[in-house]
Formats: C-alpha cells, structure tokens, sequence
C-alpha cells in the first residue's frame, strides 16, 4: 500500500448521508472486519452489516470490504 492511500476508503455507490455505504478497510484481514461488524450490529440503528474479505492472490495486499446500512 503507498503512503497516499487512506487506511479507509468509501466505495462509489454509497447514499450521500451514508447510511448506506461500503467501507474498504486496506492491509486488513477478516479479523477487523468481523469486530467492526460485531460492534455495528449493537447499535439498534444498524439495520444491516455485513463484511468479506477480499485478497487477490499477489496483486493486492489483504483487505476488508465493510457494508453498513443505517436505519
């Protein structure tokens, strides 16, 4: 990952007040995503969260993908 990428990113395709958005988490494996995921679903306002792992076999390093809708 270069310095200039965030830790954080939103993909395209999330609602301009982000109550439903996919988060991509770089350098991250399945383990962040389920903790985030874990801690949203406690939240009675989370209507949805899911979270995948995403790794391509030596072209990119590990991340996570973190989908949340809000109600």
């Amino acid at each position: 990952m270069a310095d200039s990428t965030p830790k954080i990113q939103i993909l395209k395709g999330a609602s301009s007040d982000l109550s439903a958005a996919t988060y991509q988490i770089h350098d991250e494996s399945h383990t962040i995503g389920n903790a985030l995921r874990w801690m949203l679903m406690k939240n009675p306002k989370v209507e949805f969260c899911g979270y995948s792992s995403i790794t391509m076999a030596n072209l990119c390093p590990a991340s996570s993908a973190l989908r949340a809708l809000f109600a």
